[in-house]
């Protein structure tokens, strides 16, 4: 009778609450491929990546261009949920940022894994700061951004 009330009282909570943390933990976790081309996500290429972890399916895109491209073809209320859910990460720090705040830089000569060049950064002032140090580029808002034609 002991062993049945230890296995109801301890063992059974325990695995329950396994189960759960298991089971957030896979929902929380950032997928790996790229939703558009599916291309494998490298840690080293995060920061050029686009990622979507609520508001509708989670998805990432291994760069900019490829998250443009599928937002352009979705219809408005999917892309509504995608300017309103989705992040990027800032060049230089690594930092999660929305993808409406973020500003953008074009042109500056960075290689990124689709070929766009696109770069973000949290600030107006540190993409400045990037665009200064390149010599080259322009910062741009994320209303330019989707507003390109990515092939």
């Amino acid at each position: 009778m002991k062993k049945v009330l230890i296995w109801v009282g301890v063992v059974l909570p325990v695995m329950a609450l396994a189960a759960v943390v298991a089971a957030v933990t896979k929902e929380m976790t950032v997928p790996s491929m790229c939703k558009v081309c599916d291309m494998k996500i490298a840690e080293k290429d995060r920061r050029f990546s686009a990622v979507v972890m609520e508001g509708m399916e989670r998805s990432a895109f291994d760069d900019i261009s490829c998250a443009m491209m599928w937002r352009s073809g979705e219809c408005a209320m999917r892309q509504a949920a995608f300017d309103e859910n989705a992040y990027v990460y800032d060049y230089s720090t690594g930092e999660q940022v929305s993808v409406e705040k973020a500003v953008y830089v074009v042109d500056a000569g960075v290689a990124t894994p689709m070929e766009s060049g696109i770069v973000v950064f949290k600030s107006a002032e540190a993409a400045e700061r990037f665009i200064a140090q390149q010599k080259k580029g322009r910062a741009l808002a994320y209303e330019k951004i989707y507003a390109m034609t990515f092939k």
